[in-house]
């Protein structure tokens, strides 16, 4: 018996598997070229809303000074928490905040971020 050494089933079998890498070749080329134009793009124009805070400054005056972060309640029963947040660190390490309340963490100039925590009952 022999066997034909290329059958139509197989030549249209090679044609399709090529097909398929010139489509999967395209798709890869077209990330890698959005990549290339996305980090191009944004080192040569940067976020505009950029405000830069002087960290060797800012734990000297305002409301991040040394003496001031932590957990306090105003006489309103409003919780704010400020921490100083380094580079694999937080100033101060561990913050207890009552449970059930609205919690602002205020942040350097110009927005406060608010969040409401859930927690366990506060310590006495």
């Amino acid at each position: 018996m022999s066997t034909a050494a290329h059958s139509p089933g197989a030549a249209a079998a090679e044609r399709a598997e090529r097909r398929w890498a010139w489509i999967v070749a395209a798709i890869i080329f077209m990330l890698v070229a959005m990549m290339v134009f996305t980090g191009i793009h944004w080192a040569a124009m940067p976020p505009s809303r950029v405000e830069v805070i002087d960290p060797r400054t800012l734990h000297i005056q305002g409301e991040f000074v040394e003496e001031n972060p932590g957990t306090s309640v105003d006489a309103q029963g409003k919780v704010t928490v400020r921490l100083i947040g380094q580079q694999y660190s937080f100033t101060p390490q561990c913050i207890v905040v009552p449970a059930d309340t609205p919690v602002t963490f205020p942040a350097p100039p110009p927005m406060p971020c608010t969040a409401s925590w859930s927690a366990g009952p506060m310590p006495t």
